[in-house]
């Protein structure tokens, strides 16, 4: 089976998450791209797309979504409409090429909320929640029920995906196949092809990584993989670094936790600190992330004590319906933080009252750069900048050289226990994946220059 056979029969469960309906967006996309260009036409029933979720509601709300974005994809590509078009002479107008390539990609579409309508799919994407059993259920069933050839390609960002096969009794035909939140702009695709996968399936995945337009970074089947194995334990190390600073600066915690977060955007040019990163994934899809590369990788600590009392305080952070983000440790008004969640006090403490103090205590001055500054900023320009981290003695500069050490310690082991191919593989995914502005290779070389620039 070739990626244009497997993609006329698809299937994702979840479709109606936030990431199952990222996938179910690029799937239809290219499934409707595909029919097009082969058969000049979309919609003609070679092509069937099945979105299960168990919420109604929300594949209601699937479906305009999918509407808004393939008309965005039409008018944006209406070139290659009109060469797919070019012999049907009842589509004149670039308006008549667009409705007919958006309302043609719809009627692929197929929506239920029982998973057994995804039986016959020959590709079955999984995008629910991330729980073990929930996921060997779902798979377990489909697979006693399977017509022909169904391969099984599962979003799961920490669960081993040889575990999945096994208790899922997939014999091999289950891969990792994971998107990076929102699937449809996130450029990384992290791919794990356990050992004896299936050879069809496994000469399968590269390629429709291609299709999708991803870039593409191979994982180690291990718990957590690239990106989860490099940011929980930046988050363990964060949760410890702000403990102890609270302890030697006689600060309560929420203050220590914001200053960890400024050091992060301010001194090392993130574009989130690993706090609001924290936020943004959802601490309660964090602390699960956590516990299964813990129950997998037990000579590790993953996690804190810290973050389980958030949630069991209710505070577990992600996003709206409408991408806005929902209070997390931090407290958000118009995108900016505003409040930090106390544990003892529950509730939140408005950052104003301390943040004059957090910042002198950092030594951060006014003229500092943001992310989105240091974007414009030429290679030298960038490097020139972050000379203060290693040129300056300000509190701020220590913490940023201590969390940078434990970075690289952090690269090197994976790269050492093989989770990542090199370093190079481990940058792709910090520079594509989490907008980072420089990679772990980068920053020994920016040492040495700023070394040499301390010396003249």
């Amino acid at each position: 089976m070739n990626v244009d056979e497997a993609l006329k029969r698809v299937a994702v469960l979840g479709a109606a998450g936030k990431m199952g309906s990222g996938i179910a967006t690029l799937l239809l996309q290219e499934m409707a791209r595909s029919e097009a260009s082969t058969l000049g036409q979309v919609g003609s029933g070679e092509y069937r797309l099945v979105l299960i979720d168990s919420n109604e509601k929300a594949l209601i709300q699937l479906r305009r979504q999918l509407r808004s974005h393939l008309t965005k994809y039409s008018e944006k590509n209406i070139n290659a409409l009109r060469q797919y078009y070019a012999n049907n002479p009842k589509l004149v107008s670039n308006e008549e090429m667009i409705d007919a390539f958006v309302e043609g990609a719809l009627d692929c579409v197929r929506m239920d909320i029982d998973p057994y309508h995804a039986v016959g799919a020959h590709l079955v994407f999984e995008a629910i929640a991330e729980d073990l059993q929930a996921k060997t259920q779902i798979f377990s069933a489909l697979n006693k029920m399977k017509k022909g050839t169904q391969y099984y390609l599962s979003n799961t960002s920490s669960i081993p995906i040889s575990v999945l096969n096994e208790q899922s009794y997939l014999k091999n035909t289950l891969v990792g196949f994971h998107f990076y939140n929102p699937p449809a702009v996130q450029k990384i695709l992290e791919i794990v092809i356990p050992e004896n996968t299936d050879p069809e399936l496994a000469l399968l995945v590269p390629e429709l990584g291609k299709r999708l337009n991803k870039v593409m970074v191979t994982a180690d089947d291990v718990a957590g993989f690239i990106g989860n194995g490099y940011f929980i334990r930046e988050l363990t190390e964060a949760c410890q670094m702000a403990k102890k600073l609270a302890s030697e600066r006689s600060w309560e915690l929420p203050k220590a936790v914001y200053a960890i977060d400024r050091v992060m955007k301010t001194y090392l040019l993130r574009p989130m600190g690993v706090f609001q990163l924290m936020d943004y994934i959802g601490i309660d899809i964090c602390c699960n992330i956590a516990k299964t590369m813990q129950q997998y990788i037990p000579n590790e600590t993953f996690g804190d004590v810290w973050m389980q009392t958030l949630v069991e305080q209710g505070v577990r952070g992600g996003q709206h319906p409408d991408g806005t983000q929902k209070p997390g440790c931090f407290q958000y008004e118009h995108h900016h933080v505003s409040g930090v969640y106390d544990i003892e006090l529950k509730k939140y403490l408005s950052v104003t009252s301390f943040t004059e103090e957090v910042d002198a205590a950092l030594g951060i001055h006014s003229k500092v750069l943001t992310h989105s500054q240091a974007r414009q900023e030429k290679q030298e320009a960038l490097y020139a900048y972050l000379q203060k981290i290693w040129l300056g003695d300000t509190l701020g500069v220590r913490l940023a050289k201590q969390f940078t050490t434990h970075t690289q310690n952090i690269a090197q082991h994976l790269v050492v226990t093989r989770v990542v191919k090199n370093l190079e593989d481990l940058d792709t995914v910090l520079k594509d994946g989490f907008f980072h502005l420089y990679g772990t290779q980068e920053i020994p070389k920016i040492n040495a220059e700023f070394a040499m620039r301390g010396k003249r």
